[in-house]
């Protein structure tokens, strides 16, 4: 999406917690897209949404949502076609009839 980014991440026993990791991604994001811009200064919003997946219906519920975010917003017809969707093979495998699939697989 032009206007924000969504990531879905699984945190390994004995990493950061979520907040550190996502100041350290926004962090660098931020240097980079400021130097392709030319300008300096704050890039992203100090406010984030985070949300705690409970189960894997809820999380094949939000990885659908996350790709099909470009889709619903009328930049694409499938959301393959949005270059800056990535899904890990790991999870089609895991649940290989319930992601949004085709281009993925």
């Amino acid at each position: 999406m032009p206007n924000h980014v969504h990531t879905v991440l699984t945190l390994k026993k004995g990493s950061q917690p979520l907040y550190k990791i996502l100041q350290r991604h926004k962090g660098f994001t931020a240097g980079k897209a400021n130097k392709v811009l030319g300008r300096t200064g704050d890039f992203w919003d100090h406010e984030t949404y985070d949300h705690l997946i409970r189960s894997d219906t809820e999380l094949v519920k939000i990885v659908n949502y996350v790709l099909n975010n470009p889709v619903k917003a009328g930049f694409v017809n499938h959301s393959c076609e949005w270059k800056w969707n990535y899904i890990n093979p790991q999870l089609l495998e895991k649940f290989p009839n319930q992601i949004a699939k085709s281009c993925y697989i």
